[in-house]
């Protein structure tokens, strides 16, 4: 990655060909100190003497001096703003006394390139909530630029500066496709070769196939190019590496290699493989299609893993049944002891057993009332008494009062027997 920041000249010509300090652009902003090299041109912190604010002063290559390119820069970029937080805009542009082109951009403060920051945590890697928290800006940004007609074309983490609140800020918005129209539009310059790199718009690492056949930037080449920041973001190295020429034939022919997710959730290899395929008419149909499916995954980082443990042990209690089977069998003594418990209850009858002693059987003797018929001898006391017809006579012996027994008759006088016990 740090060598494409330094294809362009020689390390003594890039030195000798810099501003030095204290100099000054367009009348207006003197030059503090150089700040690097970054894809198309020198990279200065100046400040502005009309504003007293630090600024970025990149000069651009030559190669957008040429009157093709800068045309078609200033058709885009001269009038059209990109209204969002995390889109660099320009505030001043011009061309200095070498002819050369310069962009004013406000100086983004405590500051590092996102290549610069993958670089230092290659071993640790990024947790998925930090991931969505820079990507999700940035998308947004590319989302209000393609609004106003404005492509990056050549997005890639060394055109990304993330500040000390994490909030990502895209720079270069435009320069790539007014390159690459230029070298598609013009006759006479030949096509791009996959073997020289400075013709380029991005790094190999981050070229779309169709900038590598030579085709003009648009919408889902952009969408292409926030696929593999991802992915990168995700697993700490985009999916086609190597030589430039090997990695521009994996753009083009290869499929994508398994995804080392991380901690990401497993919902984020589908956007992948639609954001990331070969023909552009595949992949999203928009930035605004890509943020939506962005922001539907988890937010999480622990969502996904949560998944694997259920599928994991939901077949387990299915692969138990005999063990199921049998503390079902293990309760039925259980559920059958309620029934050896009620018997004692159904044993109780024998209580209900003992209602004849004390029931109508004891008042059967009624029934019995033949003793009561022993009225007659009620009125042996009084055999003297007169009636209106013969009385029965009765007969009493010495020893004490014997039993009698009465033959009643009809009308006349009745004989009497008398039975006479021994002493």
């Amino acid at each position: 990655m740090v060598q494409q920041t330094k294809i362009a000249p020689s390390d003594r010509a890039e030195h000798e060909d810099r501003l030095d300090s204290e100099t000054i652009v367009a009348h207006r902003y003197r030059i503090l100190r150089f700040a690097g090299h970054r894809g198309f041109g020198q990279v200065y912190q100046a400040e502005d003497s009309a504003t007293d604010a630090s600024v970025s002063v990149m000069r651009l290559d030559r190669e957008f001096s040429r009157a093709g390119v800068r045309d078609r820069f200033f058709a885009t970029r001269g009038s059209a703003q990109i209204e969002h937080r995390s889109a660099v805009d320009l505030t001043d542009y011009g061309e200095d006394l070498d002819g050369r082109l310069f962009l004013v951009m406000p100086w983004i403060d405590q500051a590092e390139a996102l290549d610069e920051l993958l670089e230092r945590e290659h071993e640790l890697p990024l947790p998925w909530i930090r991931v969505r928290t820079i990507l999700e800006p940035i998308v947004e940004a590319l989302s209000a630029a393609h609004a106003r007609g404005i492509l990056h074309g050549g997005l890639d983490p060394s055109r990304i500066l993330i500040d000390r609140a994490d909030q990502p800020h895209v720079l270069d918005f435009g320069l790539a496709p007014a390159l690459e129209s230029a070298s598609i539009t013009n006759a006479n310059k030949p096509a791009p070769r996959i073997t020289d790199t400075r013709v380029l718009a991005s790094k190999p690492a981050y070229m779309p196939p169709e900038l590598v056949h030579g085709d003009p930037p648009n919408e889902r080449t952009d969408i292409y190019a926030l696929g593999l920041l991802l992915w990168e973001l995700v697993a700490g190295r985009p999916p086609f590496t190597g030589g430039p020429v090997e990695t521009l034939h994996s753009q083009l022919h290869d499929p994508l290699p398994k995804l080392n997710r991380r901690d990401a959730p497993v919902e984020v290899e589908a956007l992948l493989h639609i954001a990331l395929a070969k023909q552009p008419s595949e992949r999203f149909a928009s930035v605004d299609a890509l943020l939506v499916a962005l922001r539907a995954l988890p937010a999480g980082a622990s969502a996904a893993p949560q998944l694997l443990p259920l599928t994991k042990t939901v077949p387990l209690p299915a692969a138990k049944p005999p063990a199921a089977a049998k503390s079902p069998a293990a309760k039925l003594p259980a559920a059958a002891k309620p029934p050896a418990a009620t018997p004692p209850a159904a044993a109780k009858p024998p209580a209900a057993a003992k209602l004849p002693a004390a029931t109508p059987p004891a008042a059967t003797p009624p029934a019995a009332k033949p003793p009561a018929a022993k009225p007659p001898l009620a009125l042996a006391p009084n055999p003297t008494k007169a009636t209106t017809g013969p009385q029965p006579v009765v007969a009493k012996t010495s020893t004490g009062p014997q039993p009698v027994v009465v033959a009643k008759t009809s009308t006349g006088p009745q004989p009497v027997v008398v039975a006479k016990t021994s002493t």
